[in-house]
């Protein structure tokens, strides 16, 4: 089973009577909302737009850089962004496959 990266975002309680089918609210946001793709986009914009060389498009984290040193140092930046404590999220290396 593939768990979508959109399927990993915090739901404030408001915005949880938005998600009740029949008598179950979800807490994070599900499948198959219309606006997932667009509320996963702005988090991971937030999340990295202090870092330069970075370029968010949905699920991906596009990472250039002037030098293969100035890569690789944007990439360590990019792994050491504290994922779980900002937004729930499993670290980017640890990408499930199904």
């Amino acid at each position: 089973m593939r768990i979508s990266r959109e399927q990993q975002v915090p739901l404030t309680e408001d915005s949880r009577k938005y998600t009740t089918v029949n008598t179950h609210q979800y807490n994070r946001l599900p499948f198959g909302i219309a606006s997932a793709p667009g509320t996963f986009q702005r988090t991971m914009e937030s999340l990295l737009q202090d870092i330069l060389h970075v370029c968010v498009y949905l699920d991906d984290i596009l990472v250039t850089g002037p030098s293969n040193e100035a890569h690789l140092k944007t990439l360590r930046t990019v792994r050491g962004v504290p994922w779980t404590s900002n937004f729930g999220f499993g670290s980017p290396t640890n990408k499930q496959e199904g």
